[in-house]
């Protein structure tokens, strides 16, 4: 499974982990280098001749998802699991693919499934730990996270969901400890910064949360979230123009971003101008009115 550092979004990506027996009885290397509409035919041949068999509806359902058919890719999850019941790594699949179509509660219950047949893969309390946070089941996150650290030690990305996690929880202390081993770990990867800048924004220490969205925006210049980061601690500094800047150039890079307009909303709010700053809350409210 493609992991991911985004502490913006769950940023879930569809898998590329296999059964061992299917890759290693199958066709998989003559279609991977196809693109996903080929994916779809080849699978569909190979269905035709071999429908009993779970692996081409789990090959088939990641080429329906990599064409963003997530109904199609639901329907082969699970005509696989129907298939192989046993097989917890289908499970896991298809809980990604709820995911794609934020159906949590789902998520969750196909990740607690493959945990029941496979309690050993760390990468399965991580996708819990997803939806768990998806949900707002914080601390059943933390949980799942932490297991997923007994599992695998040292593993920069689940350091960084468990800080995401903490945080969230209000905990800057224990964030900022995951932060930091991430960062130890892992120490040029722009997120883990932005995300522990967050951490110190949430302790109240500004100079150390401003210096952390700067390194992160060294390490990556579109950092949409490190650029919000520098406008909020602008904001509270009362640097009001830098603030206006920084989330200026977030919305360049992300017009939609919901932060970077809530975080500019409340810049123009705090200069006592009202009528912009209700056009960026409006639109907000626009983009996710059940936020």
């Amino acid at each position: 499974m493609k992991k991911t550092f985004s502490g913006i979004c769950l940023g879930l990506a569809f898998w590329t982990v296999q059964p061992a027996a299917w890759v290693q009885a199958s066709p998989v290397s003559e279609a991977a280098a196809q693109t996903p509409a080929q994916q779809v035919a080849w699978w569909t041949k190979v269905i035709a001749e071999r429908g009993s068999e779970s692996g081409p509806y789990n090959q088939r359902a990641m080429a329906y998802a990599a064409l963003g058919e997530f109904d199609a890719a639901l329907a082969d999850c699970t005509q696989a699991i129907a298939l192989a019941p046993r097989d917890a790594v289908l499970y896991f699949n298809r809980a990604q693919v709820y995911a794609a179509q934020e159906k949590y509660a789902l998520m969750q219950q196909d990740c607690t499934q493959a945990i029941a047949l496979d309690p050993r893969d760390p990468d399965f309390y991580l996708e819990r730990g997803e939806a768990d946070m998806a949900l707002g089941e914080v601390a059943q996150a933390v949980a799942d996270y932490s297991q997923a650290l007994v599992l695998a030690p040292n593993q920069p990305l689940y350091l960084n969901k468990r800080g995401l996690a903490y945080n969230r929880q209000g905990n800057a202390v224990l964030a900022l400890a995951d932060f930091n081993q991430a960062i130890v770990l892992e120490p040029h990867v722009s997120a883990l910064y932005s995300n522990r800048g967050s951490a110190y924004e949430v302790q109240g220490n500004l100079t150390a949360a401003l210096a952390d969205y700067r390194q992160a925006l060294s390490l990556d210049a579109g950092n949409v979230f490190a650029k919000v980061g520098c406008g909020e601690v602008y904001r509270q500094q009362k640097k009001y123009d830098a603030a206006l800047a920084a989330d200026n150039e977030a919305l360049a890079l992300a017009p939609q971003s919901l932060a970077a307009l809530n975080s500019r909303g409340l810049v123009w709010q705090a200069m006592g101008k009202y009528e912009p700053a209700l056009a960026d809350f409006s639109q907000a409210i626009a983009l996710a009115p059940d936020a």
